[in-house]
């Protein structure tokens, strides 16, 4: 299935919308791992559960490409506002990952970012291009948040895309984060 698009959300809920839309073919385990292979449109794709956390999301990204050798991947779901005028619902485009705990930075893929910045939004849906970073727990209070935003000049924190990141570069992958504001 090397011309699929491998598509990660760490929870349930952030990949339902896509669940519903495509057309799966199947259903495998690996590990911890649930991959939903099938088609969206004329499009393959793998749609991906890794379960939360940094770690996870790289085993599954490494267990997703041995597998399936995707030709893109993309990671999506939730990530918490770190600066003001972002609204729940708006969406991040990430042209900068950062991993805290390393430093690392990364950048996705410049023709993968240029087609999503270049599609038009919905009504009502706000996009953004900035900064995301990766951090190891979930921040609850919005001083942290705040704090985070200034230090590392980003718009979102969340938790699994710098993994995603990692894996897909050291394998020559192109990669993209698209991320919702949930809080």
């Amino acid at each position: 299935m090397n011309d699929s698009i491998a598509i990660f959300g760490a929870v349930k809920e952030e990949i339902a919308g896509i669940k519903q839309a495509m057309n799966i073919s199947d259903h495998v385990r690996l590990g911890k791992v649930s991959a939903w292979p099938g088609k969206w449109g004329t499009q393959n794709i793998i749609l991906v559960r890794s379960g939360v956390g940094r770690q996870r999301a790289k085993d599954a990204t490494i267990q997703i490409i041995d597998r399936f050798q995707p030709r893109t991947l993309i990671s999506t779901g939730y990530a918490g506002a770190v600066q003001s005028g972002l609204n729940v619902g708006d969406l991040v485009i990430a042209d900068t990952v950062i991993e805290e705990f390393k430093g690392r930075k990364y950048s996705p893929d410049s023709d993968l970012l240029d087609r999503a910045i270049g599609i038009s939004s919905p009504d009502g849906l706000k996009m953004i291009v900035g900064g995301l970073l990766t951090v190891d727990t979930v921040i609850h209070t919005s001083a942290i948040k705040q704090e985070l935003g200034k230090k590392h000049c980003v718009l979102a924190v969340e938790m699994e895309t710098s993994a995603i990141a990692e894996v897909a570069e050291e394998n020559g992958l192109p990669w993209l984060s698209l991320r919702v504001i949930s809080d």
